[in-house]
């Protein structure tokens, strides 16, 4: 069977339909399409493989109107240098955020198998939600700039 596990983007699919494997065909929907019945959205986690900008294409009026912090996995140069201009487009400012997947703290105390393997990520703020009284933590973070900033801001950090 061809699973995909997580860790394969279906994003070759959606630009060349005929090529996908296998007989199960979905709908897909702009979740502006969704979002719109709600009067808030804070927050929205984005980890598609690559098909992020797709996402933030049918998120523009939610981004626009409701202005949700954005988390979203962004694991190469080619995804950022197409995912910044859309978060400019719409007033956000984005900020690394790199994340482990070993939690020395697990359930099982499992021991580190993983050593700095983790998902590099971007924690994205509408700059209408930016105030004083927030700075102490907006400075913690670090602005993104290039990708190479990466290999700086977090030394030894693999993907």
């Amino acid at each position: 069977a061809n699973l995909n596990r997580g860790r394969k983007s279906f994003l070759p699919n959606l630009q060349n339909p005929s090529a996908a494997v296998g007989k199960n065909r979905i709908q897909i929907h702009a979740l502006d399409t969704y979002l719109n019945a709600y009067q808030r959205c804070d927050l929205i986690k984005i980890d598609v493989e690559g098909a992020e900008p797709l996402v933030l294409a049918g998120l523009r009026n939610t981004l626009m109107n409701k202005s949700p912090y954005l988390y979203v996995e962004c694991g190469s140069e080619q995804l950022l240098n197409q995912l910044m201009p859309i978060f400019a487009a719409v007033n956000y400012r984005a900020y690394w955020h790199p994340s482990l997947h070993f939690n020395p703290n697990n359930f099982r105390t499992a021991s580190n198998i993983t050593y700095s393997q983790g998902d590099m990520n971007l924690l994205c703020i509408p700059s209408s939600r930016f105030n004083s009284e927030h700075k102490s933590i907006w400075e913690t973070l670090h602005q993104v700039d290039s990708w190479q900033q990466v290999d700086r801001l977090f030394p030894g950090f693999q993907f």
